[in-house]
């Protein structure tokens, strides 16, 4: 079972670049934002080939505030039934 990374604000600047550096590391990636980040707009790149091909069973966001008690209830409950929250980087 591979790893999980919940990333806050993960749709721009540090979250953004956090996202890209944890799936070319092999973890699966929950972006808890505002925004949606549309995934073709995520660029990972490895030793192989220019662009790591990405496909939602790596990258996924979960839209809504952060500060909404509901809304983080529900998104880790889902999350957590999908593998190994081995991250959490509150952006």
């Amino acid at each position: 079972m591979r790893n999980i990374i919940i990333i806050t604000g993960g749709s721009n600047g540090l979250g953004k670049a956090i996202a890209e550096y944890s799936l070319k590391n092999n973890l699966i990636v929950y972006n808890l934002d505002k925004e949606n980040l549309e995934l073709n707009n995520l660029i990972v790149y490895n030793l192989d080939k220019e662009n790591l091909e990405l496909n939602n069973e790596n990258y996924k966001c979960f839209t809504g505030d952060i500060s909404d008690e509901k809304f983080v209830n529900i998104s880790i409950d889902k999350i957590s039934k999908e593998g190994n929250i081995k991250y959490l980087i509150n952006n």
